[in-house]
């Protein structure tokens, strides 16, 4: 059945996908369609922000500013006839990269929010029926944000409806010296990418790549020192990246950690003469709702 101008109607769309509106407090609606049998919820937790790199000094270490981690993932499949005519969506907002410095104490990373799908317009336990964590931002030493946790709904009478999957996000890479390892994804939303910083001899090197080995896209490469990590669009087939690490330099400014696509987290900044480099931004969280 087509509705006007021949647009399928409303009754008939059996896929949606809800993204963020920077609102943390507004909430989205999704309507039943009648006639379905079933339902399939996806919510993914809101990536955190990297934290900054601190300045340059001669012949002292410094180390670049850590990735965010990403949001976790909760699947779930639920029996129509048991679920409300309306349920309300919450996107979770990416946390915030930490601020570039020019100092030696260095900003860390926002965490992400969580991302719901619930009965009720209110982050209330007792009506949920999906949920995610946000990842955490990168530390203000360096280390990487920890994965968004598995937050279950096992001890709530709702959960004993349908079937669910938990998985946990995925921890940003930290920082290195004269360079910073690469992001390898442990699923399909991932960490971001450590920057990079100096040794004592002065050697600078590459902040961390982003790849997901033997999937459908090759690796993020970091910036060239002195150039912004780019910001990772979200991906075909259900992929999502992290924010590439940041480059350093003894010459330039430090530059700023990628951000993070749908749920992953942001790249942390690079080290540099006069300005640590900021880290990148989380991604939003986000909904899939399949029905038929």
């Amino acid at each position: 059945m087509n509705g006007f101008q021949h647009l399928p109607s409303q009754q008939d769309q059996r896929f949606w996908v809800y993204t963020g509106n920077k609102n943390s407090t507004g909430f989205q609606t999704w309507s039943k369609p009648p006639g379905i049998n079933f339902v399939h919820i996806i919510t993914i937790g809101a990536g955190g922000g990297g934290s900054s790199a601190v300045i340059w000094q001669t012949g002292v270490a410094r180390t670049g500013g850590g990735g965010g981690g990403s949001g976790g993932m909760t699947s779930a499949f639920l029996p129509a006839y048991l679920i409300p005519d309306t349920i309300y969506i919450n996107i979770g907002i990416g946390g915030a990269g930490g601020a570039s410095t020019n100092t030696i104490t260095a900003n860390a990373g926002a965490a992400g929010t969580a991302t719901y799908a619930g009965y009720y317009p209110a982050q209330t336990a007792g009506y949920i029926l999906c949920v995610a964590a946000g990842g955490n931002g990168g530390t203000a030493g360096g280390i990487g944000g920890a994965a968004g946790a598995v937050l279950t709904t096992t001890s709530l009478p709702i959960s004993q409806i349908g079937l669910r999957t938990y998985i946990a996000g995925q921890a940003g890479t930290s920082g290195g010296n004269a360079g910073a390892g690469a992001t390898t994804a442990t699923y399909r939303i991932t960490g971001g990418g450590g920057g990079s910083g100096n040794n004592a001899a002065n050697t600078v090197g590459s902040g961390s790549s982003v790849s997901m080995a033997g999937e459908y896209f090759s690796a993020i490469l970091p910036s060239p020192a002195g150039s912004d990590g780019v910001k990772v669009e979200d991906l075909i087939k259900f992929l999502s990246s992290g924010g590439p690490g940041a480059s350093s330099s003894t010459t330039i400014s430090g530059s700023n950690g990628g951000w993070g696509g749908f749920g992953s987290g942001g790249g942390g900044g690079s080290v540099g003469p006069g300005l640590g480099g900021a880290g990148g931004n989380g991604g939003d969280g986000l909904v899939i709702i399949t029905c038929g």
